[in-house]
């Protein structure tokens, strides 16, 4: 596993909401296909939703994602260190994610929110209401009947104490610093919060979005800007900005169209999609296709084509979207995955793959992966430029290992080892002898001789590197620490830095086991249920999700499993989309 530096973005994406059309708002990224889709929240960094094609809403937080499924509950995932993704029982019409908060708008009209304790944001007003949105560190809602808007939460520009009295809206959209809706009365836009870019020509319209454009995302303050669609004839008009070309909206006829930071995308009349501005890591170039729905976050956009499956797009990597809904391998590191349709790889954070060839299995961390081709090659890919091992031997390998800090190993079929990258702490110094299974941790590797025995190499401060005696039938090597299956009994066993939240349960047959950085997960041989413990409040990643698996992995702060199905479930910190150093 490899070290990661996280850092947020400093805004989040703008939410668009209409009482007549479906929902787009600041999405991340997600691929699955779903009978029809409502996405609502801020749009940071999201992840490959749960496998349940039933599920009909998807809100995206900032760096949380939850659904509502057939029967209208609602079930969250990813970052939960405000409990943001605890959701009440009880069934929903609407979501909507901010920065550490949920809010849910139930059949009866009333809100309810959790998350944060301390953000003002999870306590809604009593009252019924329409439509529901947020941004941020705020949340505003349509008030059934006359259409008001009413917003609370952290007032940072004006945009929940401006909020306008005694004016009804058809629509909403909450930027970062920004509200703005459509009048009932004349169709016009009327914005709160900070600055006002308005007036905008050309009204009166069907539907707006509006956000925080900024020249330099680092150095310049942002101004606001606001497009809408023209009742008339569905052109586009846009006022404000910070003059990076989030106003330059293009010719022709649109029904839908979504802003975050400095840029915005529409759907046209014919269902395609196209962008303009320039976001912090460039401009998005939205791909072919004919779309039901159009979402932006941050750094990505996600459209919802008309056929149900949901493809997701960065100004720096392109098409993001996974291959298809089911997979035949999985490594948390990115996450990557082998598609079980093309056994092409695709990665949903940062790293980049291959663009081609086909892939046995796969090994990542946060920073880079490995997988063994068709051929019994291996390719490597990486985050960085320049990184050490990313290059791999030439010839042919059985397996690969690419999980640690900075080197990898591979297994060749004569029982020899490989390892190339970083050897500080002689990490790729392979003892002599044959071997049938090896595992690179962060600054030590441990194998599994032909005879079932443990060997450990590397750095050994904190014990990672001495393993117990006895025989093995797999083994994990991790942070500073080291786990393996006993042969006779099939406990976890593991040793190095190993406090008391982290020692594994005795007497549990096991299969598989992973390791984070402080969690473990195992793969129940009776039931094939997977079992963590260790982990930390803000991740949860003690707390994996319930059914039969066929295989688990993990990485620093997360655990990723393929069910017996082949779909995807992830786990702990799924902020897959990680910000770049």
């Amino acid at each position: 596993m490899r070290a990661k530096a996280r850092v947020r973005g400093v805004r989040l994406g703008a939410v668009v909401i209409s009482l007549t059309s479906l929902v787009s708002l600041g999405v991340g990224c997600s691929d699955r296909t779903l009978s029809s889709i409502v996405v609502t929240g801020d749009g940071g960094v999201v992840d490959p939703p749960p496998p349940d094609p039933s599920a009909l809403v998807l809100a995206v937080g900032q760096g949380h994602v939850c659904t509502l499924r057939a029967d209208a509950s609602a079930t969250c995932w990813g970052d939960n260190f405000g409990g943001q993704c605890n959701p009440p029982p009880g069934a929903f019409k609407r979501l909507a994610g901010g920065a550490d908060f949920t809010c849910g708008l139930r059949a009866d009209g009333s809100i309810v929110c959790w998350g944060n304790p301390q953000s003002s944001a999870i306590t809604a007003p009593a009252d019924q209401f329409v439509d529901l949105v947020a941004s941020g560190d705020h949340a505003c809602a349509l008030r059934a009947g006359s259409g008001e808007a009413v917003c609370w939460g952290d007032d940072h520009f004006g945009e929940v104490v401006e909020t306008p009295a005694g004016v009804g809206f058809s629509a909403l959209s909450a930027g970062f610093n920004i509200n703005c809706g459509i009048r009932i009365s004349d169709g016009g836009v009327q914005c709160w919060g900070a600055g006002d870019p308005n007036p905008l020509g050309g009204g009166p319209f069907t539907a707006v979005a509006a956000d925080a454009a900024v020249a330099d995302a680092l150095t310049d303050v942002p101004g606001t800007f606001v497009c809408a669609i023209a009742a008339a004839d569905g052109s586009i008009h846009c006022a404000g900005g910070a003059g990076v070309g989030e106003t330059d909206a293009p010719p022709g006829a649109f029904r839908a169209l979504a802003a975050s930071g400095s840029q915005a995308c529409a759907i046209g009349v014919d269902g395609s999609a196209v962008c303009w501005g320039n976001g912090t890591r460039g401009p998005l170039t939205a791909p072919p296709g004919v779309f039901a729905v159009l979402g932006l976050g941050a750094y990505y956009g996600c459209g919802l084509a008309t056929a149900g499956q949901l493809h997701c797009w960065t100004a720096d990597q392109g098409d993001i979207s996974p291959l298809d809904g089911h997979y035949a391998a999985v490594s948390p590191g990115g996450p990557c995955v082998v598609s079980t349709g093309e056994a092409g790889v695709r990665c949903f954070g940062w790293l980049s793959p291959p663009a081609t060839g086909h892939f046995k299995t796969i090994s990542s961390s946060s920073s880079h992966g490995c997988g063994l081709r068709d051929d019994d090659s291996i390719a490597c890919w990486s985050r960085f430029d320049a990184l050490d091992g990313v290059v791999p031997p030439a010839g042919t390998f059985t397996s690969v290992s690419a999980a640690g800090c900075a080197h990898e190993c591979g297994l060749r079929s004569d029982g020899t080892i490989e390892c190339w990258g970083s050897n500080e702490s002689g990490q790729t110094d392979v003892p002599p002898d044959a071997f049938r299974a090896v595992s690179a941790g962060c600054a030590h590797t441990c194998a599994i001789d032909g005879t079932g025995r443990l060997v450990c190499w590397g750095s050994n401060e904190s014990g990672a590197a001495t393993p117990p005696s006895g025989q093995f039938d797999s083994v994990s090597a991790g942070w500073n620490r080291s786990c393996a299956i006993r042969s006779t009994t099939h406990e976890v066993v593991c040793w190095g830095d190993i406090p008391a939240s982290q020692a594994p349960p005795a007497g549990t047959a096991y299969t598989a086991v992973a390791l984070g950085a402080e969690h473990t997960c195992a793969l129940r041989a009776d039931n094939h249920a997977i079992e963590c413990w260790g982990g930390t409040e803000q991740f949860h990643q003690s707390t994996p999700p319930a059914g039969a698996f066929q295989s688990l992995t993990a990485d620093i702060d997360r655990t990723c499993a393929l069910d017996g199905a082949g779909a995807l479930h992830c786990w702990g910190d799924v902020s897959f989309g990680d910000e770049p150093f």
